[in-house]
């Protein structure tokens, strides 16, 4: 299969896109780290994703990613165990993200979703 999607790659583009998507490929799914690219958020332009008392409300944050269609769902992901940020296993019932996980200059913070859904969240 890795040659086959090889062979497809350089054909339509050249060897060095095939080279860079075969690298891609193993960094998140033999790897298991997060991919260099993904899509960036910002805080202030996500509907319905407000800051309250120090903290913004995670499942409200994962409907605005796209990454669960209602608050509820994003629930369950979270308390299955199915959700990290920055890297780290959220824990079930902790459904607010202190507003200190989003460090200025850092680059942002890495929300992921499953195994294949990520974003990066930066702070206003």
């Amino acid at each position: 299969k890795r040659s086959l999607a090889r062979n497809i790659v350089s054909a339509y583009h050249d060897e060095a896109a095939a080279t860079a998507a075969e690298a891609a490929f193993d960094r998140l799914f033999k790897a298991k780290e997060t991919p260099e690219q993904m899509p960036e958020h910002s805080l202030a332009s996500l509907p319905s994703v407000a800051e309250k008392d120090g903290a913004y409300h995670l499942p409200a944050v994962l409907v605005a990613l796209g990454f669960a269609a209602s608050n509820s769902e994003a629930r369950r992901l979270i308390d299955g165990g199915g959700v990290r940020v920055a890297g780290n296993v959220v824990q079930k019932g902790d459904y607010d993200l202190p507003t200190t996980a989003f460090a200025a200059g850092a680059g942002g913070t890495v929300v992921q979703s499953g195994k294949r859904r990520f974003a990066r969240l930066i702070s206003d």
